[in-house]
């Protein structure tokens, strides 16, 4: 594991699941579609075209994970997170890694 990798994942609070499920990121209005690679408690990694940087404060919606939530699994909730780390790659896109501050369930329909 390179030392940056090891730094990055000493921070964190809470293991992350890894989940692909479609998401939706807003960043100022604009609404972009985004693919979920990982998600915990905490945080949220994703990719997405959005034009985001770290830094930035953005909305997330995306479904809890079983793994997260086993009670909640299914349900939809709306995060206010900020971008910590923002990573362009050829093969994968724009990866955007977030810290949640907050968030509430989505009411259904």
């Amino acid at each position: 594991m390179k030392s940056t990798q090891k730094r990055n994942a000493d921070k964190r609070k809470s293991s992350r699941v890894r989940v692909a499920s479609a998401a939706s990121v807003r960043v100022k209005n604009r609404e972009f579609d985004s693919l979920t690679r990982d998600v915990s408690p905490n945080g949220i990694y994703l990719y997405s075209d959005a034009n985001i940087t770290q830094g930035s404060t953005i909305e997330i919606v995306a479904m809890l994970p079983l793994e997260i939530a086993p009670q909640s699994a299914g349900t939809w909730v709306c995060c206010h997170a900020r971008v910590v780390r923002v990573e362009d790659d050829a093969q994968t896109g724009r990866g955007i890694a977030a810290v949640i501050e907050k968030f509430g369930v989505v009411p259904e329909a």
